[in-house]
């Protein structure tokens, strides 16, 4: 019951309505799979826009302007969108209409670390699911692992375990429920001596072996 319990409430605590569920995700996978990371500034309240995906039908979109502070993956495609205003280069997020459809909430003036992939019309895009976080409150071991040590582990496999069978059976790095969001603030997964472990904060440690 306990356990159950917990996952309810982590599932609430990553969620903007009941039709949209997330569930927990180490910030190296979000780095690793991603289209794109950046530190931005969000320059706009979001606005709407109309994209002709399925024609003749239109998809609806809201569109934050951000300014572009530092680009951690997907230079290509981030310059792609970016464009000049005044001294700074800025470009447009897409993210859905509303929290039904996963709508990622940011706030004007505030700067972001912001995950994402390429739209199907080569746009910036991102969902409630992907990592979003305010720059200012991500920890020391998150900013490094942004700036390039997610990137040395981006061939381990992290999962979140339940038994002490799971390692036995999967390669990778392996937390238990209790510890991953102490892991996800504090620890990354590289490779060293032909395996995949733990590196950073001691601090995190679980029943696994």
């Amino acid at each position: 019951m306990a356990f159950l319990q917990f996952l309810f409430i982590t599932l609430c605590a990553v969620t903007s309505s009941l039709a949209c569920v997330c569930m927990p995700d180490h910030p190296q996978q979000q780095f690793c799979n991603a289209g794109f990371v950046v530190r931005a500034k969000v320059m706009s309240k979001p606005r709407t826009a109309y994209l002709p995906l399925y024609l003749p039908y239109q998809y609806r979109d809201q569109v934050y302007t951000l300014s572009i502070l530092q680009v951690f993956q997907g230079q290509q495609l981030v310059q792609k969108n970016m464009f000049r205003s005044g001294s700074s280069y800025r470009a447009d997020l897409y993210t859905p209409s509303s929290s039904m459809s996963c709508r990622m909430p940011l706030q004007p003036g505030v700067e972001y670390l912001l995950v994402g992939k390429e739209s199907r019309t080569g746009k910036l895009s991102a969902r409630f699911c992907n990592w979003h976080q305010k720059w200012a409150e991500l920890t020391p071991e998150q900013r490094l692992g942004v700036q390039g040590r997610y990137t040395k582990g981006c061939q381990c496999f992290i999962s979140m375990c339940f038994t002490k069978t799971c390692p036995k059976l999967l390669t990778g790095c392996h937390s238990d429920w209790k510890t991953f969001i102490c892991r996800a603030k504090n620890q990354r997964c590289e490779k060293s001596n032909g395996a995949c472990r733990w590196q950073g904060s001691r601090q995190c440690t679980d029943s696994l072996p």
